[in-house]
């Protein structure tokens, strides 16, 4: 008996629907990525920031700079569709892969972080408000990225709490 079969894909009922397979999102990006300069770099990145209405890149990063950049607007604008693990499997440097914090071998140690925050190297999450406001533990001063001003995501509070 077919008619039970299990699950039926229905995002895509007939032939004549388009299917997805890239978005210009990732098209920008690939042009950062293959620009020769850091300034048309900037410029693509701040075509997606644009379109996301986030703020603009404005100061003029060194080449690393631009490389981390770069893995971290993909980071961002992939968010959820799938095709940031190839980005992380291509971008594998002499220690691993790279992860999305810290940035430029910032890896705090266990002398350096009494609160025992570094994660072994792992990736950090941002966690909301309220979680650091119900924990005795935790301050919002600990919640950091170790990335450079500039290179930190954007932070909105969505209500008068903050949470």
């Amino acid at each position: 008996d077919n008619e039970d079969a299990g699950w039926l894909q229905q995002k895509w009922t007939t032939e004549d629907d388009d299917v997805p397979i890239v978005s210009w999102q990732e098209m920008v990006l690939i042009q950062a990525e293959a620009a020769t300069t850091a300034a048309a770099a900037i410029g693509f990145i701040n075509e997606l920031r644009t379109a996301a209405s986030l703020p603009l890149v404005t100061y003029a990063p060194t080449g690393g700079e631009v490389e981390n950049m770069i893995f971290e607007e993909r980071r961002r604008q992939l968010w959820l569709e799938g095709r940031f693990w190839a980005a992380k499997i291509r971008n594998q440097g002499p220690t691993g892969t790279k992860l999305w914090f810290p940035r430029d071998g910032r890896q705090e140690t266990r002398e350096q972080d009494p609160n025992d925050n570094n994660m072994n190297g792992g990736v950090r999450m941002r966690m909301s408000n309220s979680e650091f406001d119900l924990n005795d533990n935790a301050a919002r001063a600990d919640r950091a990225t170790l990335c450079i001003a500039e290179q930190r995501p954007v932070h909105y509070d969505l209500g008068n709490d903050g949470t």
